[in-house]
Parts: structure tokens; sequence; C-alpha cells
């Protein structure tokens, strides 16, 4: 099993331990008898359940957690209630808890592909046969950027990725279609993707929809 794909089970298992744990803490809270949760703890359940995964694989995927916003440091009565009295010892590792987003996310990714997996994202696309070399290069790298909050970023190589998709279905449709209508269509598509030159001139491959509003 490769880097990626190890991290990407890794995370999986991460995660569908926390949504086994947070509405047992949510329930806690609400009666008043919440435990700490433990980083150490759910290193240790995921290293017992998979015992062939590196420690610090899944130490990794448990910080990403953290830089991500899924978890918190500190116990959950102190972080929901600032005013609490408690010892310093409840507001650090290895104490940790679900945030509120994390709670969103843990359920938002339970049927669907995990935005910051990018394996989770790409599996799905190379069944399909949608993962071409642009696809493979550039959603690790949206992935990554989504994690450093860099949503700009994120969106642009997301719309990179999807702009490569989108050309290889173009040339998917224009295969099945008849020698003449096909090249009708390249025609007809060609002039209306050709942007018109700068300074109101337009190129001589413009077409007339494309410079009747200059």
């Amino acid at each position: 099993m490769s880097d990626d794909a190890t991290y990407s089970a890794i995370r999986k298992a991460l995660l569908a331990e926390l949504r086994q744990i947070a509405p047992i803490q949510e329930r806690r809270i609400a009666h008043n008898t919440a435990q700490a949760l433990q980083t150490h703890n759910l290193a240790r359940q995921i290293a017992q359940q998979h015992t062939g995964w590196p420690a610090d694989e899944i130490w990794r995927a448990i910080q990403d957690l953290f830089v991500q916003g899924v978890l918190l440091v500190g116990d959950l009565p102190v972080i929901r209630n600032p005013h609490l009295e408690a010892p310093a010892d409840n507001r650090r590792l290895p104490l940790f808890t679900v945030s509120g987003y994390g709670l969103q996310f843990l359920d938002s990714t339970k049927d669907e592909p995990d935005p910051y997996d990018a394996t989770s994202i790409l599996e799905p696309l190379r069944q399909r046969g949608m993962a071409n070399d642009t696809v493979e290069a550039y959603v690790p790298e949206a992935s990554r950027a989504l994690t450093a909050s860099a949503f700009r970023g994120t969106c642009i190589l997301v719309g990179v990725a999807a702009e490569a998709m989108s050309e290889e279905l173009y040339d998917a449709l224009l295969a099945h279609l008849k020698p003449g209508a096909s090249a009708k269509f390249t025609k007809r598509s060609r002039l209306r993707r050709t942007p018109p030159r700068r300074g109101g001139r337009p190129s001589p491959t413009d077409s007339p929809a494309s410079t009747s509003h200059a």
C-alpha cells in the first residue's frame, strides 16, 4: 500500500472512530458526565485495530485533524464554557474534543468523499476513467491547499482539474459524432471559445455572436 493510500486508510479509520465517540461525548456533556478524550487513547485504538500501520502516520493524521479544525485541544466542558474554572491541564494536550465544525464534517463525509483526503476524491474518478494526468496532479494539491486554509488557491486548483475533465468529455463527445457533424461542431465550438483580442478588435476567428456586443 502506497504512502497516500496508507494515510487515506488511517484517516478513514480515525473519522469512523470519531463518529462513534462524538455522539457519546455530546450525551455525556448534556448530563454533566463528560469524560475527557485523549489523543494517545485514540491513537492506541487505531493502532490496535490495524497493527500494520506506522505509528508516525497515525499521529500525522491526528495532527491534521487539529489543523483542519475537526478537533480542538482541551476538555469539552472547558471549551464549551470558557468561564468554567478548571485545572490548566484541562486546556492542553493530550485532551481533545470534536469541534462544532468537526461534528458537521463527520456527518457530511459519512457518505461523501473527504475533501481533505485526495485519495478519497480520486478513487471514484479513477473508477470512472476520469482521473487523467492533470487531475492526478492537481487534486492532491487542492487538498493540501484546503488543509492550509488557502481557499482561493483550492478553487483555482479544482478549476484546473475540472477543466481537464471537461476537455476529455468534449473530445469523447466529438468522437461519437458523425464525421460531418463532428467537423461542424468543432468549428463552431472553436469560434465560440476564442476570446476577442484586446483593444476591441476581434480576431479573424471570432464568431459574430462573440463580437456583437464588443
